[in-house]
This record gives C-alpha cells, structure tokens and sequence, in this order.
C-alpha cells in the first residue's frame, strides 16, 4: 500500500483531525472513516502527466489504474474545529476587491523600511501583529528584513517613490502606510527636492487612490518652509505635501538618530581612527538632543495604530540635550582616543563643506562618494539647535521611556577601541585624559 497525506491549504493551529482512507483494488474503490465503510466501481482512467509545478498547498501525482494493480492506500487529514492562522493563497489571487480588504485590513506598506530607522519600525509594527510590505528601490538589498517578523509576515516588493505605478502596487490592499524615505546628504539623482518634497506628494496622492487610511511621514527637528538648508526646506514641504492630502496623516520629527548603523557617531569615530584632530563645526556650541533608534521605531510603530496619534506632530528626543563639543568628547572617552578639538569658524566650515560636495560631485560620475565630515547643507543646520521646542507632544506622550545615550553608546563603539570589547575599562578613561 501507499500512504499519502494531502495538505489542506492553511495554516491550522489546535486542529482536530478526522481519518479517511480509500483503498483501490482491482477498479474498486473502497472508504472508510472509521464509522462506516461505502464501496463502489468505476472505470479507470488514462494516466495523467504529474503537475508542471506545484503550488504552495499541495501537489498531485497521477499514476495509470490497471485492472490488476495493487491495492492503493490513500491517507487524508481533514481538519474539524480549526483556527485559521493564514488564509491559503490562492484565496488572495481570486478573491474580489471587498474580500480582499477584509483579508488584508491589517497590512501596513513601510517605504523605505530597510534601512537604519525602517528596520526597526518593521520590528516594532511585527511584534504589534501587523502584516508588512517593506516597500525599497532593490528587493535583492532588503531579504534581511524578513527574519524581523514570523514566517510569512513580511514581504518585499519593490517600488520607486518617483513612479506612481511602483507606488499603487506597493499600496494595493494596505491600510496604513508610512513613509520613511530621506537623505541627510545629496549623491547624483538622490536629491532633496526628489525625495523629500516630491516623494511624500506622491506617496500620499497614491495611498489616498488606493482607500489607505493612516498614513505616517517621517520628517526632522527643524523642518521649516523658510530655512536656507535644502534639508529642512525639504523636510517641511513633504509635510505640507502630505497635510494636503491626509489632514489626518501623523508626522514624526526626531533629532539626530543614534544607534548601531548612525551616521553621526559612527562617522566621527571613523574619522578620530585616522585624523589627529576633530573638527568643532562653529566652535562647536550648537545643542543636539539625540535620540536612540529603537525608540524612534516604537513611536513610528505607536502612530500608525493609535487613535488619538490622528492629526499629531510629534517631535522625538533623548531625555538629555548635548553640546557639538561635549559629543565629541564623550565619543572619544568610549572610544579611548585622545585627539585635538579644532573650532572651526563658521565661514571656514561652509567652505569646507561646498569644496567636500564638489569632490563629492566629481566622484558621483564615476559611481562613488567620499566620506567628507560635513556638507555646505549641514553647516547651515548645525547654525540652529536641534533639540525639541516643546510645542508639540513628544515620546513620553507616546508612552515611551527615551533612551538615556550613555546607555547604548557603549554597545556599538566598542569595535573603534583599541583591543575592542576587550578594552578595560579604566584604561579607556585614562588615555582620554
């Protein structure tokens, strides 16, 4: 005899299974369920081809009946009083539109979620239950991101923020979205103005053709319309951009982000491995209040789901504010380096900004960026503190403790020290006296 067993084509949890076995012999076919047995004749068939491919569900493989064959067992595990888990597929593939929101009222659309601050938005919406379509330029570059959530939890496709089309699919059938795309510096076709002003205006043009209902935008600490930074300037009409469509939508503005992948602390100990001295961009005076990664991702993760989120500005930062210069001292205390602080008047610094983003230029043509200190853009920024104003509700109204920054600098810095982890202590203090 061959025993089989069929999958049913869901995922079941706590199932109850009832037994049905049918046996061929000689053209007749014979079942039993345990209960009772019925029997009755047919006549065979031509043999079928096994199936090209087989789908996620189950496979069938036909094989000839002659008159004398041997007896065939087949085993079949019907499912009673199940818990469905994940609806089969091909119920997705065939379902109509109405159904299709009832299928997938919980799927949440992340642009831009692969990266520093995306990943651990992903994370967050993940542990809440939400389904997530992680939304990138390259799907090859993001497969990571699916080991954030359970299995099947978190797809990727692809999709482009200047293409409407890419932007419709990736939005097909979700309920919230959140737009996560920026960049702190200009390279080739990535601009300010493309992505940060464009980019949420057809986001939200998009997501409000496809019935989404929430919709998040990521923006910064002194976003402003009449900023002379392209950054900010930027950061202020995407908001815009998006209010018109989605009065509703949440904006999120943190200050500087830190965390294992930052691109401020990592930067700047990368520069104290090489150079004798760090620069202090107007003397360094300008006041930051950082603010960790992970608690940025839960506040995205909080604003997507919670009611009263609706309409919200929220401005994210640390529980402390910090100097320039007293950043950099910290850095090189847990880095165990001692270097020179060099003040840098602010017309020097805006000169050393605009010579890195022409060498920066001149090597876009050949497919390459330099890791200049600072851009003509980021002096203009650093002229005004980044820190929250306190006009707009922050993390602890979001029920979120923030981060002290000693307490995670350690972690990720270790591995510009010399000896690494390994370094002790008191001797990391002592060579930064």
């Amino acid at each position: 005899p061959r025993l089989s067993i069929e999958p049913v084509g869901a995922e079941v949890r706590g199932a109850i299974f009832t037994i049905k076995i049918s046996a061929v012999t000689n053209g007749r076919l014979t079942e039993s369920d345990g209960a009772q047995e019925r029997t009755r004749t047919f006549t065979a068939v031509k043999p079928l081809a096994p199936e090209a491919s087989a789908s996620t569900n189950s496979a069938t493989w036909a094989r000839s009946v002659g008159p004398r064959e041997p007896a065939s067992l087949k085993l079949r595990l019907t499912p009673v009083n199940v818990q469905v888990i994940q609806p089969a597929r091909y119920r997705l593939r065939h379902a109509t539109a109405s159904s299709i929101g009832i299928l997938m009222q919980n799927l949440v659309t992340v642009f831009g979620g692969s990266g520093f601050i995306g990943a651990q938005a992903v994370r967050q919406l993940a542990k809440a239950g939400w389904r997530i379509r992680v939304a990138v330029r390259n799907p090859a570059k993001a497969y990571a991101m699916r080991l954030h959530g359970d299995v099947g939890q978190i797809d990727i496709v692809q999709a482009n923020i200047r293409n409407e089309p890419s932007l419709r699919r990736a939005l097909d059938g979700a309920s919230a979205a959140v737009n996560l795309v920026g960049i702190l510096r200009e390279t080739g076709r990535q601009g300010f103005q493309a992505l940060q002003a464009m980019g949420p205006h057809n986001v939200a043009a998009a997501a409000r053709a496809e019935g989404v209902s929430r919709l998040v935008q990521m923006s910064a600490i002194g976003a402003d319309a009449n900023s002379p930074s392209k950054y900010a300037k930027t950061k202020a009409e995407g908001e815009a951009a998006v209010r018109q469509f989605y009065p509703e939508a949440v904006i999120i503005r943190p200050s500087i982000v830190f965390g294992p992948e930052d691109e401020f602390f990592n930067r700047f100990a990368a520069m104290a491995q090489i150079s004798p001295f760090l620069p202090l961009i107007g003397g360094g005076q300008s006041r930051l209040q950082p603010v960790f990664v992970g608690d940025v991702g839960k506040a995205l993760a909080h604003a997507v789901v919670a009611p009263e989120a609706a309409g919200q500005t929220y401005e994210l930062g640390g529980p402390a504010a910090f100097t320039f210069r007293q950043l950099m001292e910290m850095l090189l205390a847990e880095i165990g380096k001692r270097r020179i602080l060099a003040p840098i008047p602010w017309p020097v610094a805006s000169l050393l900004g605009s010579a890195g983003d022409a060498a920066n230029t001149l090597a876009g043509f050949i497919g390459a960026s330099l890791p200049t200190p600072v851009t003509a853009d980021q002096v203009l920024l650093l002229k005004i503190d980044n820190v929250v104003s306190g006009a707009h509700p922050g993390l602890t109204d979001l029920g979120i403790t923030p981060t002290t920054l000693e307490a995670v600098l350690p972690s990720y810095l270790y591995r510009y020290r010399k000896g690494g982890q390994y370094a002790d202590q008191e001797d990391r203090e002592f060579a930064a006296i």
